[in-house]
């Protein structure tokens, strides 16, 4: 793997043409077979914020169309290894399984996650027809005072 060489201007260091079209075929193929964004930083001579900044920058179209297939095309290689070894006893599927949440950020429905939970209790209470209580209570006290009382014999 040669890394790209580097000028000296000015006392900074300025990388030549890191973007060419053979490296972008070199990256393609270290992509395609599930090569690491840091293994194509340290290809390219690049660190890996001066990555994701190209990522970010909207002047560098090809680039960044060309690593986000690169890195479907990772993640499509080793799910591929997994579906290939599913019967093979000796797959370290633990170490498949680690890989796979750090690389490709996978989560198990298992998995504990940390995720900080507000719990707001809400009442809600669903009136249906409107009452008028004190209507109500002056209607049985109208009732009670027309019933006379009966004496008990």
């Amino acid at each position: 793997m040669a890394v790209n060489p580097v000028k000296r201007r000015e006392g900074k260091v300025v990388h030549n043409s890191v973007w060419t079209t053979a490296n972008k075929k070199k990256v393609i193929e270290m992509f395609a077979c599930g090569s690491t964004v840091v293994e194509v930083c340290r290809f390219l001579g690049i660190h890996k914020s001066t990555f994701y900044r190209w990522l970010k920058d909207e002047r560098k179209g090809d680039f960044q169309r060309t690593i986000e297939l690169g890195i479907q095309a990772s993640e499509a290689y080793w799910i591929q290894i997994g579906r290939d070894n599913l019967e093979n006893k000796s797959f370290n599927t633990s170490l498949y399984a680690f890989m796979m949440v750090n690389k490709f950020n996978y989560r198990s429905t298992y998995s504990k996650q940390e995720v900080e939970k507000k719990e707001t209790k809400t009442t809600t209470v669903e009136v249906k027809k409107a009452v008028d209580v004190e209507s109500i209570i002056d209607k049985l006290n109208e009732s009670m005072k027309e019933e006379e009382p009966k004496l008990l014999n």
